[in-house]
């Protein structure tokens, strides 16, 4: 489903539209590009019906008016491996761990996510299938901390820049810059 002016769901079937014959899994829900707010998404059929829940593997949700998860929680999108909350509203992560316990992708480009990197980012460091924390033109990713707390948490983790590739490996950082775009296994080792 896409469309470029939607402020609410109320045009969204209750249940998913599978065609006949095919699987109720693996659904890419595009909402991008609307006025969503966090209001309308808790209000919205998708995060009501256990069906359309449990189909979500990818949940684009760029370029809305999302101010917070709060929609997400008591709510558990079990399968949804992508999700990208870029250009919306966001200065809190909660409950995204508890609500999208499979999540591999994480995109938070250009939210006004505050810099105070372990008070922002402790919801992902619960995300145990992580891969992928993208936070370009965040002020989280300015703070001198970010990079730390990210490879403190992110085990195993790539960073990748235009210029540059940083590498983490055992915990020690073998080049240093402030990067926004952060890729890699998690290992759960020694937290």
């Amino acid at each position: 489903m896409t469309s470029k002016c939607l402020t609410d769901l109320n045009s969204l079937p209750s249940t998913p539209p599978f065609p006949e014959g095919f699987g109720s899994n693996g659904m890419d829900l595009n909402l991008s590009d609307n006025y969503l707010s966090s209001s309308a998404l808790a209000g919205s059929h998708f995060v009501h019906s256990t069906q359309w829940r449990t189909s979500l593997v990818k949940l684009q949700l760029q370029e809305n008016s999302i101010s917070n998860l709060d929609w997400m929680k008591d709510t558990a999108f079990p399968n949804i491996q992508i999700l990208n909350l870029s250009n919306n509203r966001l200065t809190e992560l909660n409950p995204i761990a508890s609500a999208c316990p499979s999540l591999r992708h994480l995109a938070l480009t250009s939210n006004p996510l505050p810099r105070d990197a372990s008070l922002v980012l402790s919801p992902i460091r619960l995300l145990e299938n992580l891969n992928t924390l993208d936070c370009t033109a965040c002020p989280v990713a300015s703070h001198p901390e970010y990079g730390t707390f990210v490879i403190k948490h992110l085990a195993s983790v790539k960073v990748c820049h235009p210029i540059c590739l940083i590498t983490c490996i055992n915990g020690n950082i073998l080049f240093s810059l402030s990067t926004r775009f952060w890729m890699g296994s998690r290992s759960r080792t020694g937290e």
